[in-house]
């Protein structure tokens, strides 16, 4: 028993607190029996509580080592289970797989010659249409060649236009005309110039040697000269200017230029033939003389448009040194035969009206 007040330990009897002095209430010693009994309670509830969870974790611990245990050994029969099923099913594919390979083949040969009878049907077919639509294809080839001629055509009107109106317009852009109009006109104009040569060339002539064999050395050595005029053009272009000119721009530019050569050149043969000779003859050289004029003022205008590696005056002079050359080998031999068998020819037409040189 405790004093209330400082809490000094008193026994039961004691009517005063030793320590304090404090009066002391007296109990029975029935309420302090069932005091002590009810703190042995308590002291027991809390030996009980801590004593239960040792317990517990014992058994949770004994249960989970058997759950670990029976989770072992199902592992193990599922994973025995599992070999078992996984060698039979290795054994179904390997029988499936070449089974498959089997039908693979099979299917295989079936399905080429599936293709092999397409193919030959196909290609009969082909044929069949093929042999139906020949004539349609032959129909074709002339509506072919009016589109082309009637492009041709278009752009010789562009063409003709410009050579008479603004020749120094269309040099000094970029535009070139079609190889098949430059090929067309070339060869037009080679034809126009053999016919009038078969036409100016007297009957007389025929006598000593044949007409076309004339008309074909003359035209052989235009196409010659053309050629060679041609190439001394762009050889000098492409030493003077720096820049690459294509020798398309100076083919075209120069069959453009030389449209005026070819109409000079046939009006001169047409005097001939019109026995204006003096007349004829006169627009005959100035037709050649266009004619190396012109590669001079294509050299002179590439040069004043494009930079140059020295000056241009000294590029036309090789450029007339090399014509002169070609005119020398290619021309003077064949236009002085033409000249003779003329005036041979125009003698013989006088000596045979007046009788000049006729012995009886």
């Amino acid at each position: 028993m405790k004093c209330p007040n400082c809490g000094h330990q008193v026994e039961q009897d004691d009517v005063f607190c030793g320590e304090c002095g404090t009066k002391l209430d007296r109990q029975s010693k029935a309420v302090t029996a069932a005091e002590n009994d009810i703190q042995k309670a308590d002291s027991n509830t809390q030996s009980h509580h801590s004593t239960q969870p040792s317990s517990h974790h014992t058994i949770n611990s004994t249960s989970n080592a058997s759950h670990e245990q029976s989770q072992s050994m199902n592992q193990d029969a599922s994973f025995n289970s599992m070999n078992q099923h996984t060698g039979s099913t290795e054994s179904s594919s390997n029988s499936n797989f070449n089974h498959s390979q089997q039908q693979q083949a099979s299917n295989n040969t079936h399905q080429q010659q599936f293709q092999n009878q397409q193919y030959q049907q196909q290609h009969q077919q082909f044929q069949n249409q093929q042999y139906q639509q020949q004539p349609h294809g032959y129909q074709k080839q002339p509506n072919q060649f009016s589109e082309q001629a009637k492009e041709v055509t278009a752009e010789s009107k562009g063409f003709f236009k410009s050579a008479f109106v603004d020749p120094d317009r269309e040099i000094k852009s970029i535009h070139t005309f079609s190889f098949k109009l430059l090929g067309s006109l070339l060869a037009i104009g080679l034809i126009l110039i053999a016919i009038i040569l078969f036409l100016a060339i007297p009957e007389e002539v025929s006598l000593f040697t044949s007409e076309s064999k004339i008309v074909f050395s003359i035209i052989f050595s235009l196409i010659i000269l053309l050629a060679a005029i041609v190439g001394a053009t762009f050889a000098i272009t492409r030493l003077v200017v720096v820049q690459a000119i294509p020798f398309k721009k100076v083919l075209s530019d120069f069959v453009f230029i030389n449209s005026v050569t070819v109409a000079t050149f046939l009006l001169s043969i047409i005097l001939l033939i019109m026995e204006a000779y003096t007349f004829g003859t006169v627009v005959l050289i100035l037709s050649f003389v266009i004619l190396v004029t012109s590669g001079v003022y294509l050299i002179a205008k590439y040069s004043g448009i494009n930079h140059t590696r020295f000056s241009s005056f000294y590029g036309i002079i090789i450029y007339l040194i090399v014509i002169f050359i070609l005119m020398r080998i290619f021309g003077e031999v064949t236009f002085s035969s033409i000249l003779e068998s003329f005036n041979e020819t125009k003698d013989s037409l006088f000596d045979s009206l007046f009788g000049g040189g006729s012995t009886f």
